[in-house]
């Protein structure tokens, strides 16, 4: 009952939020999604996201926890690292996830707020802010307050929910592993979508070669 559920809310959003697909051209500016929320206020510049902490490092840039003042609403921030000229890939990476979370509405999907080109580095705001991955989840010792080992089999639930969403809008994540995978309470989501693919039937087999985000580890056995 609660996949069908899931799923069922997972098609609702993505429908309401078909119109808020960008385009190539318009990721160069600052844009606010009706996804947020609360939304910030359109008039809001990049500016106004105040810095928090840092969360992490990726492959290509940094994770920070920003504040939103006109909200008081906490956010992720992706930030790719170097000069957006001097790393074509990571920035090929970071325009694809916004396509693609900007396709994707779903309860068991990160959303994203706002992405942004400042100072020669592009930037990503997404929610929630993440207490951790499934990855530490699992490595984290019983006792602390974290671990709940019920949420294991429901989670099962949730991502299959969110896998099969994205399936039928015809995005391919390639990179799902536990450290992609974002827990917040009892709450999971996928996240990381540099790597997804949009594809149809019109398109060559994916590989590991077309995919420059698969973790072999973890990718299916056929782009081994």
């Amino acid at each position: 009952m609660q996949l069908s559920s899931d799923l069922a809310d997972g098609e609702r959003r993505g429908a309401e939020d078909e119109d808020l697909e960008p385009t190539e051209q318009s990721l160069e500016r600052i844009s606010y999604l009706a996804a947020a929320k609360p939304p910030p206020d359109q008039t809001t510049t990049t500016t106004s996201f105040e810095f928090v902490r840092k969360l992490g490092y990726g492959s290509f840039g940094t994770v920070d926890e920003v504040l939103h003042p006109g909200t008081k609403t906490h956010f992720a921030r992706k930030s790719i690292r170097a000069s957006l000229h001097q790393s074509p890939p990571a920035l090929a990476q970071a325009r694809r996830e916004v396509i693609a979370l900007c396709s994707l509405r779903h309860v068991h999907i990160v959303g994203v707020v706002a992405y942004y080109t400042l100072e020669d580095q592009f930037s990503i705001i997404m929610s929630p802010v993440a207490q951790g991955n499934l990855s530490e989840y699992m490595l984290n010792d019983c006792s602390a307050p974290l671990i709940k080992s019920s949420n294991l089999s429901k989670w099962i639930g949730c991502l299959t929910s969110a896998v099969s969403y994205m399936h039928e809008k015809s995005w391919q994540h390639l990179d799902i592993k536990p450290s992609n995978v974002l827990v917040t309470g009892d709450h999971v989501m996928l996240s990381d979508f540099g790597g997804a693919l949009l594809v149809d039937g019109s398109q060559p087999k994916i590989s590991m070669e077309s995919s420059c985000a698969v973790t072999p580890m973890y990718c299916a056995p056929e782009l081994v």
